[in-house]
């Protein structure tokens, strides 16, 4: 355990390293964070601070950086309370551009997105991770609820104009993906229309994780045997099941990695962005468990990430079964305390107003 003069120590210099991105000294907590110890006796804690793995010695300067130790210890046992400052992270402004662009309160810019008339959950999702990639500077992402276990509930036709018809495909969670078709003649229309009630008699009940394969393995040939249009839908079909079972994952802020001068080894950022487009690799920051939790460096288990830290929120879906989760990606040095207080004043915001 900690001495409190240690503890006082340990926290100057990370609250001033994650400012700075610059070795802290002595003399620098004397004088900015009026730190009531001699710069001897502080020299003296930070050598016992880094012989305890809590601080580290760069090569070109006499001060200290945190270590991924001292991190976490500053995470559990440091960070200014959260409660008194949680209530104020509402009320902080935000810059929003676009259409509606200004300067707006967090909760002024959440509630925007959520009374938006004409969008989707998934939409909404999309203008928050925006929103939040806005606030931090950092790389902010969504990954939604695997659907392979959901259950087809009902497949429907809508013809929409005289060349094109819409099919809609519904879940057993109520989720609703649609597909347009092109439509040359009458009879095409008829077959569609077949087709469509022939997948409702087969196809209802049935999980998404089985559907692509039923598709090619028992509907196929026997509506291409019955059916010559067939073969015209078949593809369409493929495309809209697809959609649905692939996993939802959306980004916003990448390029905020690649300005950040202090991650600019050009190699590591092409090898995270190839693991962004694998979505088995996404899905590894994917969790079960509800709430916050942080990772930082090695604690992610990929060496491309070792100079960053992930701080992750997992979330009830308000409207369908399964989880969601949004991840903040930046440097080490990134402000724990503002940022989980963001993504907790986020979590209750979607918990509370987007299952409305």
């Amino acid at each position: 355990m900690l001495s409190d003069r240690k503890k006082v120590v340990l926290k100057a210099i990370i609250d001033e390293f994650i400012e700075s991105a610059l070795p802290v000294g002595s003399k620098l907590l004397i004088q900015k964070y009026e730190i009531p110890y001699s710069s001897a006796t502080i020299r003296n804690e930070m050598v016992t601070l880094e012989k305890l793995g809590f601080l580290e010695k760069t090569h070109t300067s006499s001060g200290r950086v945190p270590s991924e130790e001292g991190y976490r210890f500053y995470i559990e046992n440091l960070m200014d309370g959260k409660q008194s400052k949680k209530e104020n992270v509402s009320s902080r402004e935000v810059s929003i551009m676009g259409a509606n662009q200004g300067e707006f309160t967090l909760l002024d810019a959440l509630a925007n997105i959520c009374y938006k008339s004409g969008i989707s959950f998934d939409e909404r999702i999309r203008e928050i991770i925006k929103l939040l990639s806005d606030i931090t500077n950092h790389t902010v992402f969504y990954l939604g609820p695997s659907l392979q276990r959901v259950n087809v509930s009902q497949i429907k036709l809508l013809q929409v104009s005289s060349y094109e018809a819409v099919v809609l495909l519904i879940t057993d969670q109520g989720k609703v993906e649609t597909r347009l078709f092109a439509i040359h003649s009458l009879q095409e229309l008829e077959t569609l229309d077949y087709i469509v009630k022939y997948l409702n008699e087969m196809l209802t009940h049935i999980p998404l994780s089985q559907i692509v394969e039923k598709l090619e393995t028992e509907i196929k040939p026997i509506l291409g045997k019955h059916l010559q249009e067939y073969a015209l839908f078949h593809k369409e079909f493929l495309l809209l099941f697809e959609s649905f079972v692939a996993s939802t994952i959306y980004f916003s802020g990448q390029v905020n990695m690649i300005t950040d001068e202090s991650l600019n080894d050009f190699r590591n950022l092409k090898a995270i962005f190839n693991f962004f487009e694998d979505e088995k690799d996404m899905l590894w920051f994917k969790s079960s468990e509800l709430g916050i939790d942080v990772h930082i460096g090695e604690e992610l288990k990929n060496e491309i990430f070792n100079n960053y830290a992930l701080i992750r929120m997992t979330f009830e879906m308000p409207i369908t079964r399964g989880h969601g989760t949004i991840g903040i990606i930046g440097p080490k040095r990134m402000q724990y305390n503002e940022t989980i207080q963001l993504l907790n004043f986020v979590q209750q915001f979607i918990g509370s107003r987007l299952k409305r």
